[in-house]
C-alpha cells in the first residue's frame, strides 16, 4: 500500500499506516468465512437430539435444495429409498430445511405455488371430488355365459 500524506502543524511528513492496523490477509478471511458457513451447517444438521442417521437426513436435505446435482437430481422417493426410510419422511426434512432457512431450490416449488395447490386440494376434499372412473371394457360374452 502506499503511504499516506499526513498534515500536521510542521507541514507534511510521511506516515506508515500499515504499521498501525495492517490489512488482513485475504486467505485467512476466506478461510475464516468457510469455517463459519460449515460451522453453521453442523450446527444445523445436528440441532437438538438429532441421531446420527437423522443428522446424515438433514444434510442430505440442506444438499437436495442447495446443490441438487450433488445428488445426481434424484427425486425425494428415490433418496427414500436409498436412506431405507419413507418419502414423507424425507419431504418433511427437505420442509424443515426450506422453512427454518427461508432457502428454496430450483427443484422446489415456490411457496405461492405450494399455496396454490394446497387450496386446491382442500377444494376438491370439501366438494367430494374424484377422478371420473374408467368405462368397462365391454368383454366378449362365450356361449355358456349367453345360455345361463
Amino acid at each position: 500500500m502506499t503511504e499516506h500524506r499526513l498534515f500536521d502543524l510542521h507541514g507534511a511528513i510521511d506516515f506508515d499506516w500499515d504499521a498501525i492496523e495492517p490489512l488482513p490477509d485475504p486467505d485467512d478471511v476466506a478461510t475464516a468465512i468457510v469455517a463459519e458457513v460449515l460451522s453453521f451447517v453442523f450446527a444445523f444438521v445436528f440441532a437438538g437430539t438429532a441421531t446420527t442417521a437423522t443428522a446424515f437426513r438433514r444434510f442430505v436435505a440442506v444438499a437436495y435444495i442447495v446443490r441438487p446435482d450433488l445428488l445426481k437430481n434424484r427425486s425425494q422417493a428415490r433418496l427414500a429409498h436409498e436412506l431405507k426410510v419413507t418419502k414423507s419422511e424425507v419431504a418433511r426434512h427437505v420442509a424443515a430445511v426450506r422453512d427454518e432457512l427461508g432457502i428454496t431450490g430450483a427443484k422446489l416449488l415456490p411457496v405461492a405455488m405450494r399455496l396454490k395447490i394446497k387450496a386446491g386440494q382442500l377444494r376438491a376434499r370439501q366438494e367430494k371430488l374424484r377422478p371420473p372412473l374408467r368405462a368397462k371394457k365391454k368383454t366378449r360374452r362365450t356361449k355358456r355365459a349367453r345360455r345361463a
